[in-house]
């Protein structure tokens, strides 16, 4: 049911006789098609077939045979399932009655799929594509496929192993039906709420309790539903993914869940509800990355003393990231030690608020910076250059060594001296400091080229780095060359 269309395999491109021979030689012994004589020979030594081309189809046919009833009776080729449902309807409607497929043609088809897998572990994805009937109006013919297909999933629940539904919640609400079996090996859970369809009066402060004794479940995305309406056991969760998330959310995701080790929140869209936060932030022991996408506001209200790696990314506004709640996250949380990576793409950072970052962070080992906005450039400059490298004495001479081992710089205001980080570079290639830099990165922006003019290009330590591959990425415009 899973399918890739327009995408043919370059397999099929083949002659037929070769097509057969790749067939025949690897079919397994024993097939009742040929003898095991004949599929005991090298490839080579395989009798050949007719060269007319009627013959080379009818024996590739007899092998696709072979291959189609090998295919049904190995039920690790059903375990993976992908559905949309409710899709052409109005084209179905218009189809004789015999012609159509209709609800009990695609919800057969996943009943004979689910039969074929046997007792294998599910990979489930259904997929909502119709419209949802007005309130007080009965199902409609979408409807009651979802519904339908959701039925026949449930029943091999005890089976399922990662399960993406996109979904009316009414169809959530259904998988809480008795008689069901328990999800025991769920890993990965997946419920992501129709955005087309608004939430029915029966369904306001409901709850869905179907994963309610899972203890297997590892990971959580969520899309459209809120946190407080899935009821499932917190505590095990290690990774969650929510998107269109307020702050108030986010802080009950976290507050629910203390074993978490790995969020994503994407989207973001900060907190309107005053009053809904608690005065003390938030400490969670065991997060230890963090990504965020849109508004970071929600960090004023987190103190997290375990944070390793965190990620954010911001619109191309200026308006569109808050400095403030990242310095006050990296006070509060004392990060200095502990982030080792730290990743931003922003609209807009002013080169103080940069520097005040940085000096939060003497362990940080990985820092991108990226700015998206076109208009106004964030300044890459000496001091903050500066933050990103440690003075060391040895031989009589003091010099500037990386402390990083992966920086990058896109799309920024580059105005820093030169020779500072050619110093930095040249004590990457000599491996004065146990802390060298690895990887490094300069992209200047259509409207911010990085300038470098001729004699900088040709200095040793800008061929050597060249040479020896250790600038992932130099761009600048034609014009400037």
């Amino acid at each position: 049911m899973e399918t890739n269309p327009g995408h043919a395999s370059n397999i099929l491109h083949l002659p037929n006789e070769l097509l057969s021979l790749i067939f025949i030689s690897s079919l397994p012994a024993g097939s009742p098609t040929f003898s095991n004589d004949v599929l005991s020979l090298p490839l080579g030594m395989i009798p050949p077939a007719r060269t007319t081309a009627i013959a080379q189809t009818l024996r590739l046919a007899t092998v696709c045979r072979a291959f189609h009833a090998c295919a049904w009776d190995t039920p690790q080729l059903w375990c993976r399932i992908a559905i949309t449902l409710g899709i052409g309807r109005k084209f179905a409607l218009e189809q004789k009655e015999e012609e159509r497929g209709g609800i009990e043609g695609r919800v057969g088809t996943l009943h004979r799929w689910l039969e074929r897998s046997g007792s294998c572990q599910l990979s489930v994805r259904v997929q909502w594509g119709g419209r949802r009937s007005g309130h007080g109006q009965d199902m409609n013919e979408a409807e009651t496929e979802a519904a339908a297909a959701v039925g026949a999933i449930a029943k091999h629940a005890a089976r399922w192993r990662d399960v993406c539904l996109v979904l009316p919640v009414a169809c959530f609400l259904q998988l809480q039906a008795e008689g069901y079996p328990n999800a025991k090996n769920l890993e990965h859970l997946t419920l992501l709420r129709d955005p087309y369809t608004a939430f029915g009066e029966d369904e306001e402060g409901s709850t869905i309790t179907a994963f309610r004794h899972v203890h297997a479940l590892r990971e959580v995305t969520l899309l459209g539903v809120p946190v407080k309406m899935l009821d499932v056991r917190w505590d095990c969760l290690a990774r969650f993914t929510g998107y269109f998330f307020r702050d108030d959310g986010i802080v009950d995701v976290l507050r629910h869940a203390p074993g978490l080790k790995e969020c994503v929140f994407a989207w973001c869209l900060g907190n309107t509800t005053a009053g809904s936060l608690p005065i003390v932030p938030l400490k969670h022991d065991g997060l230890q990355v963090l990504r965020i996408a849109g508004n970071a506001g929600v960090l004023r209200h987190l103190t997290l003393p375990a944070l390793k790696e965190l990620e954010l990314r911001m619109g191309k506004e200026v308006w569109g990231w808050s400095p403030q709640a990242l310095i006050s996250l990296l006070a509060r949380s004392h990060l200095g030690s502990t982030l080792k990576v730290l990743r931003l793409t922003v609209g807009f950072v002013s080169e103080g608020r940069l520097v005040e970052c940085l000096e939060a962070l003497p362990g940080l080992r990985v820092f991108r910076l990226e700015n998206l906005n076109d208009r106004v450039h964030s300044a890459f400059s000496d001091g903050v250059l500066r933050r990103l490298a440690v003075r060391e004495e040895g031989k009589g001479r003091s010099v500037i060594v990386p402390r990083l081992e992966s920086l990058e710089v896109v799309g920024c205001s580059c105005q820093f001296d030169i020779e500072v980080l050619g110093e930095m570079l040249e004590s990457r290639r000599k491996g004065i400091s146990d802390s060298r830099l690895k990887r490094f990165g300069l992209e200047g922006s259509q409207d911010s080229p990085l300038g470098f003019d001729d004699a900088i290009l040709s200095s040793l330590w800008m061929e050597t780095l060249i040479s020896k591959g250790m600038v992932t990425d130099i761009r600048r415009r034609v014009a400037d060359l």
